[in-house]
């Protein structure tokens, strides 16, 4: 397994937490670096959510249906009475935001881990190679291509914002909920739906998105697992709660808005206004998940995570494709959100394939480094997206 051998050369106890450290480190200073500049040349939206707190607080505004994130940012104001504290106050939970998220993708991927066959192996050579793997994953743009221009985010499919503060808030508590009922699909267990029912309840008052992929992924999924069983009928009635709860939200949301805003069907509308060549949009973003699944095709019809990762994002994409909102906000692509949720766990559920498919290897196949190669793109492009982003902007 030459693949992994020099890991344990350079890795013991103190190493290791100076590393884990080190990772944090940085992940929380690219956070700050990103959402200060985004709060200091008033891109779009951390500080228009953070205005739009602080008129809350003043009573100028309500809080929506969706309010955890804008009630959270109600507390510096109970003693700093300027918006300035709540800019300061806000990159402090996105930051956490991101460290938690980290957290929560180093867990499933350890996890994952133990149903290999060299589980004991993997779990103690992989720590280097994680370490290194998430921050990347993190920092990963949307596409291979290199645009000259403001944006390398509208118009592809990202698998990470660092630009919409309720979906950076949302995306460590839909990890968890993806995580949870994927638990409950590998060893199903009543209690387990009370924490996946929490976890629901929790999304809908942060943001809604990822719930819209969920509640089709997930009964889907336990119906082909446990058939008209009990353990379907359980998940499938506290995804109806979620569900009253999700129409409860929209109808609220209708009378407390100030402007009404309609959702019709017209599928590719928002997508073509924001790219010029949507297939070459979609290949460019997926060129990883898409060449593993072709090349090792056969292993991912056994792979319960990444079968179920791809089902969420395949309902995401449907709905970005088909629904939008009319009127002045049928352009801001508000169907979108999901996607970049249900993206990120596919590539990260993806590199977990393919790092057990190269842990095993004596050498690494052709296959292999091509594949290597195309992830290396991503990082690259991700790179570029973090150091352009507080010139021209994070859309």
């Amino acid at each position: 397994m030459k693949f992994l051998s020099f890991q344990s050369k350079y890795i013991d106890k103190t190493n290791l937490k100076f590393f884990k450290i080190s990772i944090y480190a940085l992940l929380a200073l690219i956070s700050i670096f990103d959402f200060s500049f985004c709060i200091l040349k008033q891109f779009p939206d951390i500080p228009d959510h953070n205005a739009f707190a602080f008129a809350v607080f003043h009573g100028h505004e309500v809080l929506p249906v969706h309010f955890l994130y804008f009630l959270i940012l109600q507390i510096p104001q109970l003693f700093f009475k300027n918006i300035i504290a709540v800019h300061i106050f806000s990159v402090i939970i996105l930051t956490l935001s991101v460290l938690y998220k980290y957290k929560i993708s180093q867990r499933i991927f350890s996890n994952s881990l133990q149903d290999s066959v060299s589980a004991d192996f993997l779990a103690k050579k992989s720590v280097l190679f994680f370490c290194l793997l998430i921050p990347f994953l993190v920092m990963i743009s949307e596409n291979i291509i290199w645009k000259f221009s403001a944006t390398m985010f509208l118009g592809y499919i990202p698998l990470n914002t660092w630009h919409n503060s309720t979906t950076i808030f949302l995306m460590p508590f839909a990890l968890l909920l993806f995580y949870q009922s994927y638990q409950y699909l590998l060893h199903p267990d009543s209690k387990k739906l009370w924490i996946i029912l929490f976890l629901i309840l929790l999304n809908l008052i942060i943001k809604p998105s990822f719930f819209m992929s969920f509640i089709i992924a997930f009964p889907l999924f336990c119906l082909l697992r446990f058939g008209l069983s009990k353990f379907f009928f359980l998940a499938a009635g506290i995804t109806f709660i979620g569900a009253l709860g999700l129409l409860v939200e929209s109808k609220i949301g209708v009378y407390i808005g100030s402007t009404v805003i309609s959702i019709k069907i017209a599928p590719f509308s928002v997508w073509a206004h924001w790219s010029d060549n949507i297939p070459l949009s979609f290949l460019s973003s997926l060129l990883f998940p898409l060449v593993f699944m072709i090349v090792y095709f056969k292993e991912v019809k056994n792979n319960l995570l990444l079968k179920y990762s791809i089902a969420l994002f395949t309902v995401a994409l449907l709905v970005y494709i088909i629904f939008t909102e009319s009127g002045i906000r049928q352009f801001d692509a508000n169907f979108a959100w999901q996607i970049i949720i249900c993206y990120y766990i596919l590539f990260l559920t993806t590199a977990i394939a393919f790092y057990k498919q190269c842990a095993t290897k004596i050498s690494l196949h052709i296959k292999d480094k091509i594949l290597l190669l195309i992830f290396c793109a991503h990082i690259f492009t991700g790179i570029i997206y973090i150091l352009k982003s507080p010139i021209f902007g994070f859309r």
